[in-house]
């Protein structure tokens, strides 16, 4: 499970979500208290140990208690989302707005960088270990 799948979750139940870079806790939608915490640190380590946590519905502990220990027992490295990168072409006469490597329908072709539903211009890393990227450079991809 990624961080970012529990941060949805918490938040689309009404909770909050605090990362302090070494653990994670969904906080109370009222009192903004922890109800559990996870390590970034240690698989498996999570509590749930917390007032708030003892003042919800048996419902609620569930849903909360489930996510909490299914993040914890997620290895550390498969938490992270991976990063995404465009391919800039390096050393190109600039043609338009086209300088990006894009994998259009299984042909590779240079484009604007945009991702569509026919075409691939944001790769992952692991897509990225199978294409060749000489000539372009990596653009980090944060939206």
């Amino acid at each position: 499970m990624k961080y970012s799948e529990v941060k949805n979750k918490v938040e689309d139940r009404g909770y909050g979500y605090d990362d302090d870079g070494s653990v994670i806790e969904i906080l109370d939608k009222e009192s903004h208290w922890p109800i559990a915490s996870i390590s970034k640190l240690k698989p498996f380590a999570v509590s749930t140990a917390f007032l708030a946590f003892l003042s919800l519905d048996d419902i609620e502990k569930k849903v909360i208690g489930n996510l909490a220990f299914e993040l914890a027992a997620t290895p550390l490295k498969e938490r992270e989302e991976e990063k995404r990168y465009r391919l800039k072409a390096e050393n190109l006469p600039q043609i338009g707005t086209n300088r990006y490597l894009c994998n259009y329908e299984d042909v590779w072709v240079l484009s604007d960088g945009d991702d569509t539903n026919y075409n691939q211009a944001i790769f992952t890393e692991s897509e990225l270990e199978h294409i060749d990227e000489t000539g372009f450079v990596r653009e980090e991809v944060t939206e």
